[in-house]
Formats: C-alpha cells, sequence, structure tokens
C-alpha cells in the first residue's frame, strides 16, 4: 500500500494499530520529542531549522513547534498526498513541506528527525537516504532516528494491525547504528523506549533506567554529526 494512497486514512489506521497500547498516535509524537529536547538541552544546541524526514500528515508538527518554537520546520516526504494533507494542516511562514527533490540544500538544518520511516524503506536503499540526511545537515547538527524494535513482539503485533505497516521491514537497531556512524554521525546513542502500555503506567517511571536493553516497542538513535557550527534562520 501507497502512502498517497491512505493519506487521508492514515491517521485512523495508526490510531486503530495503537490501541493496544492504550494510548494515541499524539501521546507517542509528544514524548518521542521530548526525547530529542532534552538530549539537545543536555547538550546545550538549540535548532533554528529542524528537518523532518518521512514526514508524512505533519503528526510531529505541534510537538515539534512547542519543543522549539523559534525555529522553522521543514517537513520531507515522497507521498506528494500525504504533504498536501500536511499543508493543510500545518504549513506557515516557518513551516514547510517539500518533497526530496525540492528539498536537497546541503548543511542547510540542524537537526535532522525521523521516525518509522526506514522500516518502509527498502534495507538495500538504506545508505542512499542516511546519504541525503548527512548532506543535509550541518557538522556539529543533531539526528534522531526512532524505529519500531524487531525485539518486541508488541511493536510486531502492532505493525501487522496497521495495512501500511504490513510489508514493512523492520530495522536491526544495531546493524543501524554502524551504517549510520559510516555517514559521519558520531558514535549513535542507542535507547529502547515504550515498554509498559498505559494499563502498567505506574510502571513507566522505571523505563529509563531500563532504556539500554532491547525492551520497549522503539529504538531511538540519537548522534551529532561531525564538526561544529550552528546554522541561522533563512
Amino acid at each position: 500500500m501507497s502512502f498517497d494512497e491512505c493519506a487521508l486514512a492514515y491517521d485512523r489506521q495508526l490510531r486503530r494499530g495503537l490501541r493496544l497500547s492504550g494510548e494515541g498516535p499524539e501521546w507517542f509524537a509528544r514524548q518521542r520529542v521530548a526525547f530529542v529536547a532534552k538530549h539537545l538541552g543536555q547538550t546545550g544546541h538549540s535548532p533554528n531549522i529542524i528537518l523532518e524526514f518521512g514526514c508524512g500528515t505533519g503528526n510531529h508538527v505541534p510537538f515539534l513547534r512547542t519543543a522549539f518554537q523559534d525555529c522553522t520546520i521543514v517537513g520531507v516526504d515522497v507521498s506528494s498526498e500525504s504533504l498536501r494533507v500536511a499543508r493543510q494542516r500545518h504549513a506557515g511562514d516557518d513551516i514547510r513541506f517539500y518533497t526530496p527533490t525540492e528539498f536537497d540544500e546541503p548543511q542547510s538544518v540542524d537537526l535532522v528527525f525521523v521516525n518509522g520511516v526506514f522500516h518502509h524503506i527498502p534495507p538495500a536503499e538504506h545508505d542512499r537516504w542516511l546519504a541525503y540526511l548527512a548532506r543535509l545537515l550541518r557538522p556539529g547538527g543533531s539526528a534522531a532516528i526512532f524505529d519500531n524494535s524487531p525485539f518486541n513482539p508488541g511493536a510486531r503485533l502492532v505493525m501487522r494491525l496497521i495495512p501500511f505497516d504490513r510489508d514493512a521491514v523492520m530495522v536491526n537497531p544495531y546493524r543501524f547504528r554502524k551504517q549510520m556512524a559510516e555517514y559521519g554521525f558520531a558514535s549513535p546513542r542507542l535507547r529502547f523506549h515504550f515498554i509498559f502500555p498505559r494499563v502498567l503506567s505506574v510502571l513507566r517511571p522505571v523505563e529509563q533506567a531500563l532504556a539500554r536493553w532491547p525492551i520497549g516497542a522503539q529504538f531511538g538513535l540519537i548522534a551529532e554529526k561531525l564538526g561544529q557550527g550552528w546554522s541561522q534562520p533563512f
């Protein structure tokens, strides 16, 4: 199933797949952005330009805007229909949406944010898109890539329940970490997230202590591109 075909049904299908967790897509999006904002706060970096690669219909945009209020957000996706929906919902002077061929400005962004994209990209093409992201990111900028963990039975079940995920190929985070390093992303930091469903939310405070173990439903890789320097707004 192409994302052009399911753009209007994307939110409904995703919500249906996630219902077993007891949380909606908004909760997960908020948590992912919070993880990244906390990391950047600890490193003292404040991005001026954020690229969301595989932005889809723009579900992360409100949370990126809240966490990084003074930045420009650039959404990139190969699905023209998804971009049409995203533009209707979110486009503004400092929120813009493009296809990859429309946005290819080397060293123009400070933060690359990716969620649930690489399992839809054939493994043989991962290098191509990592090279694209590395080219766009400024030296000293950060990349945060999230994807579903192949080691978590719940994540596998959720993907079987979502029509647009059924033909996806899950990404091995340990191999992918090595691939990122090959493209100049220094020492990617691997953590696993979303262990407990809402019914066990009382246990969520211990998730951070368990984040090094491949237990959570998603993994996150955060790394800085080799070099120094941050951009000015354009």
